[in-house]
């Protein structure tokens, strides 16, 4: 019986490009092409994903793939010849030759399409990753322990700069054990290779063991001995770092080996002993790291990694919101400056100096340096940290995340890294992927103290304020020596109103905030005029800042104005947060044009980063909001209401210094406004939860 089509839908006429589409849709082939490719495009993703984790060999990825394709071309072809009885008809009808002879070809060239993208891709070399472990110290004293860990850097820095190796941070990689399961740390971490090595001095005498094992079966793929003199010791690193990545790539890398001058082995032991010391971002840490490279620095001043450490370790100790001392800030920029120029002067080919440069100097002026020590040494993770701190206070958000990622990548054991990215993440609405994020850290074995820390984080730019407190409670109990955690517990207890936790907590805390929350008024002004220009940079003025604003003390804000230093000296290059506050003293004095110049560059920034896929870790919950309304407030415009409740709703409650809005000068225009008077209700409604939750957990 010749086929017949549904009578319920017209048919084309003979020939029309419509009749063979309008067959293809009733067959649902359509339908079924992009449903089957759909779930097939899940199931291999999956087993990609959670097969190395049960150590699944290579060849399960490659079935999963061959089936998916070959049931793919199956089921086509048996949708496709099959018949079917329409809809009021009695007989069986089928696919006219022309539309099954259609879509036969396109079953087949799209079968034959993704059976050869994913032969060659599951035929791809795999891409080298490679987690260069801490050399053990097999001297006999056991007393050379800096020297095994230096060898261990400085073959990681070189082989940080091979393209097509992926180079573990190391951070991530100082935690992997000695003798571990090489199975486990290719699911946890993804690398493809350990680079295990021993080192034995005895006198003078140096001798190096490195074995390369490849992670997926466990076996060595090749064990190398080196030896020579301590006095030579840099020669020797470079000499083993050549070999590893001539085994690695089987061509020799660049051509002459560069040999670094010798220096003192006693200046090179106490210069790797600061360095181990700076990276546990402690105060107490940094200061003593920073006594060792002042030895350095006046016993070896030709050192340049010693030059470098010092100006390190000096902008590291600096009293500032990203730093950990109490040195007077301008002092100790600029002797970082001197001594950053100076390593550079004596190595300009190496990235410490323009590393340490980049730390002494503002934020616009820091871009350049960074990259050129990435451009010498790629694997430096703190420098790609620091490098998106200095985007962020440009407000070049997007770019800094990048720095961010990579980084997390790069090291994710390292805790540096991994703040900065999570906080990323939470502040630009992603708390999903930051809390997975931090959960895969821990998972990873990271600190549980620092996993906490984390969470709290991502708890703050949530605006919920009670796990936060718990968050930093728990992280502190665990790590009482954790960077800035008291100050943010203060922070957010004060905001609720527990000023007595937050009081206790007082000897932690910088002297701004101490005054703050004792709302010592008088006091915080005379502190400020007191500092002078150095306020600027010094940690926790912006509470000083608010301090004066909530008192409509438009004078002493005129006069911190004025003393700004250089860095601040074209305030709309890196515009503070409290700009607002600037522009009302401004108007107040009757400086209306600078006040309008900076209103007009506060706009651009802010117009800039609400087009941004992220912002910036140093922001507080809906602080991009909380400022598109001070400047349309500013202009007496009343669309400044409706951003202040979008900034409520990504849970700004006025963090951290008031959550009345009577004490924020920008509204004051609209103190009778019902819709202002509604967002107060919804801020104290939410301060009020808040505050009853803390007290049920603590």
């Amino acid at each position: 019986m010749p086929a017949e089509m549904p009578a319920e839908e017209p048919i084309a006429q003979r020939g029309d490009l419509s009749r063979l589409i309008t067959e293809l849709r009733q067959w649902h082939v359509f339908r079924a092409a992009a449903t089957y490719g759909v779930v097939s495009w899940i199931v291999v993703q999956v087993v990609a994903t959670v097969g190395p984790a049960f150590e699944a060999p290579q060849w399960v990825l490659r079935l999963v793939v061959l089936t998916a394709i070959v049931g793919f071309l199956a089921t086509m072809g048996l949708l496709v010849f099959r018949s079917r009885v329409p809809a009021g008809g009695r007989s069986r009808v089928y696919l006219s030759p022309k539309a099954r002879g259609i879509a036969a070809a396109g079953v087949l060239v799209i079968g034959a399409a993704a059976a050869g993208l994913s032969i060659r891709s599951l035929m791809a070399p795999e891409k080298v990753s490679l987690a260069v472990l801490p050399f053990e110290d097999l001297s006999p004293a056991h007393d050379k322990g800096y020297f095994a860990e230096g060898i261990a850097e400085e073959i990681q820095s070189s082989l940080a700069k091979q393209s097509g190796i992926k180079v573990l941070g190391r951070t991530s990689a100082s935690q992997i054990e000695r003798d571990p399961n090489p199975h486990a740390v290719r699911a946890s971490l993804g690398v493809t290779h350990l680079l295990e090595g021993a080192t034995r001095a005895d006198g003078n005498h140096l001798r190096v063991n490195v074995r390369l094992v490849e992670t997926s079966g466990g076996s060595a793929v090749w064990e190398e001995e080196y030896s020579g003199e301590l006095t030579d010791i840099f020669s020797v690193q470079d000499r083993i770092a050549q070999a590893v990545t001539q085994r690695l790539r089987g061509t020799f890398f660049g051509g002459a080996v560069h040999v670094t001058e010798p220096t003192s082995i006693d200046a090179y032991e106490t210069y790797l002993a600061a360095r181990a010391l700076i990276r546990q971002t402690t105060r107490q840490s940094i200061m003593r790291a920073w006594n060792m490279a002042r030895q350095i620095v006046e016993a070896h001043p030709d050192y340049a990694p010693g030059q470098a450490l010092y100006a390190d370790a000096t902008s590291l100790l600096a009293d500032t919101g990203m730093t950990y001392g109490n040195f007077p800030p301008d002092k100790a920029r600029q002797i970082a400056f001197v001594h950053a120029n100076e390593a550079i002067r004596l190595a300009p080919d190496s990235a410490d100096g323009y590393a340490a440069l980049g730390l002494a100097l503002p934020s616009q002026q820091a871009i350049g340096p960074y990259e050129k020590a990435l451009s010498l040494d790629p694997g430096r993770v703190d420098v790609r940290n620091r490098l998106a701190i200095a985007l962020n206070d440009l407000k070049h958000n997007d770019e800094a995340f990048q720095q961010y990622s990579i980084a997390a990548d790069m090291d994710p054991l390292s805790q540096v890294a991994l703040n900065r990215y999570i906080q990323a993440l939470a502040v630009s609405g992603m708390t999903g992927e930051a809390m997975r994020a931090t959960d895969e850290f821990v998972r990873r074995s990271g600190m549980a103290a620092q996993g906490w820390r984390f969470r709290g984080n991502t708890f703050r730019y949530l605006g919920d304020e009670a796990r936060h407190i718990a968050a930093r409670r728990r992280a502190l109990q665990l790590d009482p020596s954790l960077p800035y955690q008291h100050e943010w517990l203060a922070r957010s207890l004060h905001l609720l109103g527990f000023d007595d936790a937050a009081a206790a907590l007082g000897p932690k805390l910088s002297p701004y905030y101490q005054l703050f929350i004792a709302d010592d008024r008088g006091a915080l002004k005379e502190r400020v005029a007191a500092d002078g220009a150095r306020a600027w940079l010094t940690n926790g003025v912006e509470s000083a800042v608010f301090s004066l604003a909530r008192s409509r003390d438009w004078a002493a804000l005129v006069s911190f104005y004025d003393v700004r230093p250089a860095d601040f000296r074209d305030i709309c290059v890196t515009a503070p947060r409290f700009a607002p506050f600037l522009i009302m003293a401004l108007l107040q004095s009757g400086r209306t044009n600078e006040a309008r110049r900076l209103i007009g560059c506060m706009q651009r920034d802010v117009t800039s980063e609400l087009h941004q896929h992220h912002r910036s870790p140093d922001d507080m919950p809906g602080e991009v909001e909380l400022l598109q309304s001070s400047l349309l407030a500013l202009a007496n415009n009343r669309a400044a209401l409706g951003w202040l409740g979008k900034a409520v709703d990504r849970g700004w409650l006025g963090q951290y210094y008031s959550s009345k809005l009577s004490d924020w000068p920008q509204f004051d225009r609209f103190v009778r406004d019902p819709e202002y008077i509604a967002i107060q209700k919804r801020i104290d409604a939410k301060v009020a939860a808040e505050r009853i939750n803390v007290l049920a957990s603590h």
